[in-house]
């Protein structure tokens, strides 16, 4: 058989489809730092309403006026743009 011949796709393979690769998830972490007051529980819902999974979070005071918080969240299902009525009052 010619070496190029076997290179050259028939008509069926062109016509199967690809076989889709697994979507892995998109994780990302997000650092918080500012003064304690009322209203940290906003990062939760913001990323809530942008359809992103929190899977870990942690508080650790800085000092006594400083708030820190770590998120580490998935956005493989986030919706950003005029679509996402969800954050659209934040």
């Amino acid at each position: 058989m010619d070496p190029a011949a076997a290179a050259v796709p028939t008509a069926a393979a062109a016509a199967a489809p690809a076989a889709a690769a697994p979507q892995l998830p998109l994780t990302a972490v997000l650092l918080v730092q500012c003064p304690d007051q009322l209203g940290v529980a906003a990062v939760a819902q913001l990323l809530y309403g942008l359809g992103c999974n929190i899977q870990f979070t942690d508080t650790q005071p800085a000092d006594e006026s400083t708030y820190c918080q770590r998120v580490a969240f998935d956005y493989s299902k986030m919706v950003v743009g005029s679509v996402n009525t969800e954050v659209s009052h934040l």
